[in-house]
This record gives structure tokens, sequence and C-alpha cells, in this order.
């Protein structure tokens, strides 16, 4: 048994499911509605799933659970702080570099297997490219209980999660 595969322990078993039950459970697509206006908007309906897709990390990282484990503190460690570097660009009107933040965070949410992260991201980048700055403002407060659930989520499972 190779060391990679002695480190499944860290991930609970239930999470890391075989590849019948794990394609049932991938990310759906949502569509985003628009909230009503003077309303917060609904998020995607992400109660269905996890914050973090496992079996798609790692797929992405080979097997190898250290580097996925070695992505998924520095994701930690970096998403509070771009995130708000990403709200000082909205705050100054910075929108050539607003823009450019955000594609890197959601980029990011997405080599990290982070679906309504990821999503929450997508939007965010959308407002931007319309010129939407208020709704852009909206987007990315919803990132706050998002990012909750995720590093819940990662405290559950033994991950690395200080916040």
């Amino acid at each position: 048994m190779s060391p990679d595969r002695n480190n499944l322990t860290r991930f609970p078993r239930s999470l890391l499911l075989p590849e019948s039950e794990a394609e049932s459970r991938r990310p759906r697509t949502v569509s985003f509605a628009e909230p009503p206006e003077g309303e917060e908007p609904s998020g995607p309906e992400s109660t269905d799933r996890l914050p973090l897709n496992l079996e798609e990390l790692h797929r992405r990282c080979m097997g190898r659970l250290e580097f996925a484990e070695r992505l998924l503190a520095s994701f930690e460690q970096r998403f509070p702080v771009e995130v708000l570097e990403i709200a000082k660009s909205l705050e100054d009107g910075d929108v050539p570099r607003l823009a450019r933040l955000a594609h890197q965070l959601s980029g990011t949410a997405a080599n990290i297997c982070a679906p309504t992260l990821l999503q929450i991201m997508q939007k965010v980048e959308e407002t931007i490219r319309q010129g939407q700055l208020a709704e852009t403002a909206r987007w990315l407060a919803r990132l706050k209980p998002e990012w909750e659930r995720f590093t819940e989520f990662r405290a559950r499972i033994g991950g690395a999660s200080n916040n």
C-alpha cells in the first residue's frame, strides 16, 4: 500500500464515495435568478451538496492527499485576504483590479473543488463584466456564510481550518 493510500484515513471514508455514487453527487449547474430590488440575493441551492468536492479534488491531485491538503491549507489562508482585497478594489472603484482579483479567486475556488464558492465568484465576475457594481457587492456579501460553511465542513473532516 502506498503512503498516500494510508492517508485516506484523514478524510472520512463516507466522503470518498465509490465512482457510481460520486457521479450522482457531482455539482449540478444552478441558475442564479436576479433578486428583487432591495432584497438580499438568495443563493444557489447549496444545502444538498458538500461545500468541498473531495472526490474531485482527490482525482485532480492524482491521489496525492498530502498535496490536496497543502492546496486546501493555502486556500484557507489566502481566501479571507483576497476577499478583502476584492472588497477594497470595489470600494476604490478600481474595476480592472477588481476583475483580475475576482477572476483569480474564482479560479482558485475551481481548483480546490469548492462548488458553491465557485458559483458565487462566477456571479461576482459576471456582475463586474456587466458593470453592475452594486450587485457585485451584494454577491460578495454572500461569500461570508458560504465561507463559514466551508470552514465548518473542513473542521468536521479534520482539515486545517483555523477560522
